[in-house]
């Protein structure tokens, strides 16, 4: 079996569905051929700073793990973003 690393800033997850919706569906092809384990790295932000901001409290609010459409587990690492 063959294991696939994919890793991208992005890609598109149940709780944000405007991300990238083609490297999603690349993603779930090439699932049916190999192991993959998907990691999506978002920037920290404190949460202080993101109330109030749409787009940020939309980062904010993404768990550090999230189940994909199709059952498997995407990774959200943090980085800090100045």
């Amino acid at each position: 079996m063959i294991h696939i690393l994919f890793l991208t800033s992005l890609y598109s997850t149940p709780s944000q569905p405007w991300r990238s919706p083609p490297n999603a569906r690349i993603a779930h092809a090439m699932k049916r051929h190999a192991r993959m384990k998907v990691v999506a790295p978002l920037p920290y932000y404190p949460e202080r700073l993101a109330r109030g901001r749409a787009d940020l409290e939309a980062i904010v609010r993404v768990p550090p793990i999230e189940l994909d459409t199709d059952g498997s587990e995407v990774l959200h690492p943090r980085y800090l973003h100045v």
